[in-house]
C-alpha cells in the first residue's frame, strides 16, 4: 500500500513537472502493482500526454465511471472515432454526460467533426449555459454560426448579481438618522462648569406674590 501510495504521488509529481516519459514508466509500474481502474485513468494520463492515445484507449475501454468515459471520449477524438467518442459520452444518459460542461463540450466537438452543425450548436450552447467561462465552446459556438446563441450567453454572463441594485440604506435607516434630535453645542466663551450646571428652579407666581406680602406685614 506505501509503494502504491508513492508510485502515484510520483506520477503526479512527473505529470506536474512536464516529465511525460517518466511519469508513463511509473504509471506502468503502478498499474503492474495493482490494475485498479483508477490506477488505469492515471495511466491512461499518462499516456496521452505522450500522443498514445490507443494505449489509453484500450486500458479504459469497458468502464463506466465518469473519469473513464471522459477519457475514453478524448482518446476516442484523438483517434477519429468520433462514434465511439459520442457512445463514452452518452453511455449512461443525458443526465450523467461527465463533467457537465465540458462533456457537452466534447459532443459538440464530436458533432460538428461529423457535420450536425446544429446539433453541435445546441451542446456548445448547452456548456456555454452551464459555464460561461468555456471560451473553447464559445469560439466553436460561433465557428458553427451560432452567433446569436453566442450573444445570449454573453448577456447572461454580465447581468448583475440579484439585489445588487438594491444595495444602500434602507428607508427606515435613513428616517431613523433624519429624525434623530440636534444636540445643543455650547457657547465657546461658556465656562466649563457653567456648561453643566442647572438652571435655578423657576418659583411659581403665587409663591412670590406671598412672599412679597409676608415681606409687607413684617
Amino acid at each position: 500500500m506505501l509503494a502504491e501510495q508513492a508510485l502515484v504521488a510520483s506520477v503526479h509529481d512527473s505529470l506536474g513537472l512536464f516529465l511525460y516519459d517518466n511519469a508513463k514508466f511509473l504509471g506502468e509500474r503502478l498499474v503492474a502493482l495493482n490494475n485498479s481502474e483508477p490506477n488505469q485513468q492515471l495511466l491512461a494520463t499518462c499516456y496521452l500526454h505522450c500522443n498514445q492515445a490507443y494505449r489509453a484507449y484500450h486500458l479504459l475501454k469497458g468502464h463506466n465511471s465518469q473519469r473513464s468515459r471522459y477519457l475514453l471520449a478524448v482518446c476516442c477524438l484523438s483517434m477519429s472515432r468520433y462514434p465511439e467518442a459520442k457512445d463514452a459520452l452518452l453511455k449512461m444518459g443525458e443526465a450523467e454526460i461527465p463533467y457537465g460542461p465540458a462533456g457537452l463540450y466534447l459532443l459538440g466537438k464530436v458533432c460538428r467533426l461529423t457535420n450536425c452543425m446544429s446539433e453541435a450548436k445546441d451542446y456548445y450552447f448547452r456548456a456555454l449555459r452551464l459555464n460561461p467561462l468555456l471560451w473553447c465552446a464559445y469560439e466553436e459556438l460561433c465557428a458553427v454560426g451560432g452567433d446569436e446563441e453566442a450573444a445570449e450567453v454573453c448577456s447572461l454572463a454580465q447581468l448583475p448579481p440579484r439585489g445588487a441594485a438594491e444595495a444602500g440604506s434602507s428607508p427606515s435607516t435613513s428616517s431613523r438618522v433624519g429624525s434623530a434630535p440636534a444636540q445643543h453645542t455650547p457657547h465657546p466663551h461658556q465656562h466649563p462648569h457653567q456648561q453643566h450646571a442647572h438652571p435655578h428652579p423657576q418659583q411659581h407666581p403665587q409663591q412670590q406674590q406671598g412672599r412679597g406680602q409676608g415681606h409687607g406685614q413684617q
